[in-house]
Order: C-alpha cells, then sequence, then structure tokens
C-alpha cells in the first residue's frame, strides 16, 4: 500500500518534520536546564523542511498539516522557554549588581 492509499505522507517531508520538532524539543530541554542548543542548525532545517514542502503534493500538505501544527508549537514552546530563561538571566544580573553596590558601600564605608 503507498502512501497515498494509507492517508500518509508519501514523502519524507513528515520523517523530516517529526525528526525536527523531536530536536526543537530536546533544544528546549536543554535550554531549560541551563544548557545551550544550536539555534542556527535548527532555524537552517526549518528552512529546508519549508524549501520542500514546495515539491509536496497539495493533498499531502494537507495530511502533514497536524504535524506542521505540533512542530510550530514546539517552536513556540522554544520561545517560551528562550524568553524564561532570559528573564531568569536578567534576575541574576540585577541581582549580583545589587550585591555589587552592597559590597562597593560596605567598603567605602570600612575604609572611612
Amino acid at each position: 500500500m503507498s502512501g497515498a492509499d494509507n492517508g500518509q505522507p508519501t514523502t519524507d517531508a513528515a520523517r523530516d518534520c517529526g525528526e525536527l520538532a523531536t530536536a526543537i524539543a530536546v533544544a528546549r530541554q536543554s535550554i531549560a536546564r541551563g544548557g545551550h542548543a544550536d539555534l542556527d542548525a535548527l532555524v537552517e532545517r526549518l528552512k529546508q523542511l519549508l524549501d520542500g514542502l514546495g515539491a509536496v503534493s497539495s493533498a499531502d500538505q494537507q495530511r502533514l498539516l497536524p504535524q506542521l501544527i505540533g512542530l510550530a508549537e514546539e517552536i513556540d514552546a522554544l520561545g517560551g522557554t528562550i524568553a524564561d530563561e532570559c528573564r531568569r538571566c536578567s534576575e541574576e544580573l540585577a541581582k549580583g549588581e545589587v550585591s555589587a553596590r552592597a559590597v562597593a558601600a560596605y567598603a567605602k564605608n570600612a575604609v572611612n
């Protein structure tokens, strides 16, 4: 049975979409743990996937829609995680700045 007969896309786009969604989820988890991710590589893979969709039939594009929506949700979650980490880093930097000012004030008063 071909992909068209069983309702599955007949291209590698479905596999690529799933693999990219997984890679984005892994990146999101890494960033949430304070790690890093190669966002440039993810962007390049997304670009390749989207460029390749032009060669996919309209029927297969329709079948891919749930996976593409899932991919978009992963991208949105990654953006949220990055925003959370930026906020957390800003808060930590602000705490460090307050501590540095307190140390400087204490040192100034100790000298006087």
